[in-house]
């Protein structure tokens, strides 16, 4: 009995991967990207699921020891894998910075809705709630570089926006940093590397960030160690 190409195209790559051992595989998954560890995880349930006696599946394992290879110890002491979290997310926050002209061409038009506008927004982003969130009632927190403003909002009903001390604009060009003390709960804000103070507290549970430009500029975005 003759086989097709196509039936054996379809037969070979999975008798072949079963007679492989998870240190070869693990060695072969630690050639791919956070990308490709992704994909992986999703091909089948023998790289994305535990197997019996696992503590992590075979793409978690090969990120997870991506991540202790490639990180610094400062880098891992920044980055902490909490409980429920995938081993593949850490590889992806060593990238460093953004490469405006290459991965975005230089067009980016995220969609700006306000939740006291649109409602049903901030029931979406609400319902995504977890306890990983923490009691924290601020959701989005902003520093504006035309005024040195603190914008907030808790998604709901009530908005803020204030002077704070040490406030400063951005008048023309320089660096503003940003700096999360998950401990103290505080964001403070540095411009051209000397520290203004602290902008806001009462701060906890996670958080994300953005860039907001209201003018024709040019921008870069780096993570950086916090000047002394």
């Amino acid at each position: 009995m003759m086989t097709s190409d196509n039936e054996r195209a379809r037969l070979l790559p999975s008798a072949a991967l079963d007679v492989l051992g998870n240190d070869l595989l693990l060695r072969c998954a630690s050639y791919l990207d956070a990308d490709g560890l992704v994909q992986l995880g999703r091909t089948s349930a023998r790289f994305g699921i535990p197997q019996a006696g696992q503590e992590r599946s075979l793409a978690n394992e090969a990120a997870r020891q991506r991540f202790r290879q490639s990180a610094t110890e400062d880098e891992r002491s920044r980055l902490p894998k909490y409980d429920g979290e995938s081993d593949v997310g850490l590889p992806v926050s060593l990238t460093e910075g953004i490469d405006l002209e290459a991965d975005w061409e230089r067009n980016i038009n995220p969609m700006f809705v306000t939740s006291s506008y649109k409602s049903a927004v901030a029931e979406q982003l609400r319902s995504q709630r977890t306890a990983k969130w923490g009691e924290s009632n601020v959701h989005c927190c902003t520093y504006g570089c035309k005024d040195g403003r603190c914008d907030w909002t808790d998604w709901d009903n009530e908005t803020g926006s204030f002077d704070w001390q040490g406030q400063e604009e951005l008048e023309v060009s320089g660096t503003i940093g940003l700096l999360l003390d998950l401990d103290e709960g505080t964001l403070s804000v540095f411009k051209n590397g000397l520290c203004l103070g602290a902008m806001k507290e009462g701060l906890g549970g996670e958080y994300c960030w953005f860039v907001n430009v209201g003018s024709l500029c040019t921008i870069g975005i780096s993570r950086g160690r916090a000047p002394n």
